[in-house]
């Protein structure tokens, strides 16, 4: 998800400092987002207040450098309303975090769309689990290359076992979010 889109939606409910964006991200955040520097965040702030999607006014502070203070404007609002909106393509990593960016800032739009976004990445997992779950997962080594079969196929072995317990609950949060917003919002 690129960090253009979470600042909107968190500037949306409150102006915000730089500072205090990094903060959310630290904290709240960290479960949508990864880590971002507070370079990137600055970065990202003065080409985003260029683009006329957000604005800011200084506060002056005593013995302080003057903080600035960040705003959506209605530019930034229908950019965010727009990638919400948009309809949503699952990656192949189902660790990557565009989807909970959407639904963290859900409330920007309608019940269909949010289910609808739901329901397809859902789809495309279910798709995933069928085609790689039972696949041959020996591993070919060449016999010339000195490493022991037998000590890597069962860390291979062990490895799958963490991926099809890691997408099985995502699946089966999945399921559980789509009851969520059947029955709310």
């Amino acid at each position: 998800m690129k960090l253009e889109y979470f600042i909107l939606g968190l500037l949306q409910l409150n102006p915000m400092t730089g500072y205090d964006l990094k903060k959310f991200l630290d904290t709240e955040g960290r479960f949508v987002r990864q880590r971002t520097p507070l370079s990137q965040i600055y970065t990202t702030l003065g080409r985003m207040a260029d683009d006329g999607l957000l604005v800011f006014h200084t506060q002056p502070q005593e013995g302080k450098p003057d903080r600035k203070i960040y705003a959506i404007t209605p530019a930034g609002k229908a950019y965010l309303v727009d990638w919400l909106s948009a309809p949503h393509e699952p990656s192949f990593r189902f660790q990557d975090r565009e989807l909970l960016g959407k639904i963290t800032f859900s409330h920007n739009i309608d019940k269909a769309t949010i289910l609808e976004h739901l329901e397809t990445e859902l789809a495309y997992r279910k798709k995933q689990i069928a085609a790689f779950r039972g696949r041959e997962r020996k591993m070919e080594i060449d016999p010339e290359s000195g490493v022991d079969l037998e000590r890597v196929q069962p860390v291979w072995e062990l490895l799958h076992t963490y991926g099809a317990g890691s997408i099985d609950h995502y699946v089966d949060w999945l399921e559980k979010a789509i009851e969520f917003f059947e029955q709310h919002q």
